[in-house]
């Protein structure tokens, strides 16, 4: 089992996983924890995900090679995010966080701002692919070309959007995903 080694506030430590590549989809996500002050962290990105609810049933990774539970929509985050040919620095609460050690929860949580402004990119995982959840996301992508990249509404958009109705609907299960 993980044990969480102690941060250092005075130099606004954070810890980063470093998620390892697998030859499968499949594979146990495997992470090396890194320890590094906010203000020379290396790039990462910062993962902005729905944590579920408590009854749901954990699954195991590895941090540092010892097994660490986490809900289903991080285990499916990070196994996305994973690179089959190389590793990705990861910032996600629930794992980066002590989440029994009430003094960094609170320490860490006044400092996510920074964190996240921190991160090269934030990544939003809505969760797996569901409900024509892809459609949306296409459709999404469509409205910004139609858009001319700026979220106008031209008019080539203004015609779209009174057509497809299923893209109506996949949009409307999204927007109704917990997040």
């Amino acid at each position: 089992m993980f044990k969480y080694r102690k941060l250092d506030p005075t130099i606004s430590e954070i810890r980063l996983l470093q998620v390892l590549p697998a030859s499968q989809v499949s594979d146990l996500i495997a992470c090396q924890v890194l320890y590094c002050s906010l203000s020379r962290a290396p790039s990462y990105h910062a993962l902005s995900y729905t944590w579920g609810t408590p009854t749901e049933k954990k699954e195991k990774i590895t941090l540092d090679g010892a097994s660490f539970a986490v809900q289903p929509n991080l285990s499916s985050a990070l196994r996305q995010f994973r690179s089959t040919w190389g590793s990705a620095l990861i910032w996600a609460d629930a794992a980066c966080i002590s989440q029994e050690d009430n003094e960094e929860r609170s320490q860490q949580v006044m400092m996510m701002g920074i964190i996240y402004s921190n991160a090269i990119g934030t990544e939003v995982w809505l969760g797996e692919a569901a409900d024509e959840s892809d459609l949306a996301m296409d459709t999404a992508e469509h409205w910004h070309e139609l858009s001319g990249g700026r979220g106008e509404l031209t008019p080539a958009l203004k015609e779209w959007l009174g057509k497809p109705e299923v893209a109506w609907e996949a949009m409307t299960a999204l927007w109704r995903r917990p997040w």
